[in-house]
């Protein structure tokens, strides 16, 4: 993992601190409703790959005080009689996260930052 950061790159991050350093004071900037949306405009992390975004999204959602809620994409086929349902088992095809398509499981929780496409 690296970080940059006012022109430094430091290579020795985990993603926990990672974490840490970019969102700093969390629980006290998540609290102010005055200040939070201009804390969090100013925060990003970008990476190239779709399973570290899910980790880091993971963690960030577990950071945020409060419950979380789960929300699951439908699974059904237009015309069953027409498609071999034994072919690829609906948990496997619920595994893949393609970055053409939404991931089958979503965790929300009230405050956290989401991007809309």
């Amino acid at each position: 993992m690296v970080l940059v950061k006012d022109g430094q790159i430091d290579e020795n991050n985990t993603i926990v601190s990672f974490i840490s350093k970019i969102f700093y004071n969390l629980n006290e900037n998540y609290s102010n409703d005055q200040t939070y949306v201009d804390y969090i405009k100013d925060r990003a992390i970008f990476t190239l790959k779709n399973k570290d975004v899910d980790s880091i999204n993971e963690q960030i959602i577990n950071i945020f005080l409060g419950e979380a809620k789960e929300f699951l994409s439908a699974d059904s086929v237009e015309n069953k009689d027409e498609v071999h349902l034994g072919l690829y088992l609906i948990e496997f095809l619920n595994t893949l996260t393609l970055s053409e398509t939404l991931p089958h499981r979503l965790i929300l929780k009230k405050g956290v930052p989401i991007i809309l496409l």
